[in-house]
């Protein structure tokens, strides 16, 4: 099997020759580990590649140290190259300027797509036989990022007349998003990412994410599925109550931090009936674990996703590289 067959197995309830393997590693742990870094990936022959994204309202700075502000007005600040940081000011924290405030969707929408498609079809002839997933869709992060955390979730839990307009306002966006980066040509695969998790529970209620949330999701996921991508979603933290819901809106694959809630309690809530998208505990076993403690995790994984396991783990700048190397080669 070629990867990209290898990967589609795992997302259409076939047997995959092996299980798929990729790696999500920081510019942090490039700018760590160079070309000994990539040359594990490239011996490893990793069957899923992010193709580079080069968009109108991409961040060029996100992983710069320093302190800037984004195309949607966020100041960021940042002490660690390779990493992002973190938002302190936030356009929308003063409710008076929300009824004058522009995102940056005009800029998708003035742009040509070839200025930013050319770069993608490029790399889809490089990595033919390669599953390629593109684009970072995030909806109740960017919402964060504008308003501000806690101003967010006391807009969520009065359900303030403030939350539906930013919500409208970063909604126009990623269907925007999602519908031109879905239809690059030699693209599989679009991600969407929020993480809804604490270490113990959701972040809100069950019913709030339903009622305030899911039905933006659903428009998303609907329009690249229109164009006929798979849609893979990220969400850190504790989310076991959000797997039957992701199923239903017809998530293909999912990306959680499954030893937080329990590989063996993930396995029951979905039932086969989703794609784990990885992962290893980047938590702990990543970075403080021994060679057997990566095995011993991989095993569980295998003996309990069975064919719909797709070797997915992080690495931060503080694994270590043999311990990459490991999860790399140990499926």
């Amino acid at each position: 099997m070629t990867s990209k067959e290898r990967v589609c197995a795992v997302l259409d309830y076939k047997k995959p020759d092996r299980v798929p393997v990729e790696i999500g590693a920081l510019p942090a742990v490039h700018e760590r580990y160079g070309d000994r870094l990539q040359s594990l990936i490239d011996r490893r022959d990793v069957d899923i590649v992010c193709a580079p994204r080069n968009d109108p309202t991409e961040d060029k700075l996100m992983y710069e140290v320093g302190v800037h502000t984004d195309l949607w007005g966020s100041r960021w600040e940042s002490v660690c190259r390779g990493m992002a940081g973190e938002v302190k000011g936030y356009p929308l924290e003063d409710d008076d300027a929300i009824a004058g405030y522009q995102s940056p969707t005009h800029l998708f929408l003035e742009a040509h797509p070839s200025s930013f498609f050319n770069d993608t079809i490029a790399f889809a002839r490089q990595n033919k036989d390669k599953f390629i997933r593109a684009g970072w869709i995030r909806f109740f992060e960017q919402m964060q990022f504008l308003r501000g955390t806690e101003n967010l979730f006391c807009d969520i839990a009065w359900e303030s007349d403030e939350f539906f307009a930013i919500r409208d306002i970063v909604l126009e966006y990623e269907l925007t998003y999602a519908k031109i980066v879905s239809s690059a040509p030699g693209v599989d695969a679009i991600v969407v990412g929020d993480d809804w998790g604490s270490q113990r529970s959701l972040l809100i209620s069950l019913e709030s994410w339903r009622k305030l949330f899911k039905p933006g999701y659903q428009q998303i996921i609907d329009t690249i599925h229109k164009n006929g991508k798979k849609v893979f979603f990220h969400s850190d933290g504790y989310i076991l109550d959000l797997y039957k819901d992701l199923i239903d809106m017809g998530i293909d694959a999912i990306n959680s931090q499954i030893w937080c809630m329990g590989p063996e309690k993930v396995a029951e809530k979905i039932q086969g009936r989703i794609a784990l998208w990885g992962e290893l505990n980047r938590q702990s076993t990543l970075p403080f674990g021994t060679k057997e403690d990566i095995l011993r995790e991989i095993a569980v994984m295998k003996e309990v996703f069975g064919d719909r396991l797709i070797g997915q783990f992080e690495a931060g700048a503080d694994v270590p590289l043999e311990n990459i190397e490991t999860a790399l080669f140990g499926w």
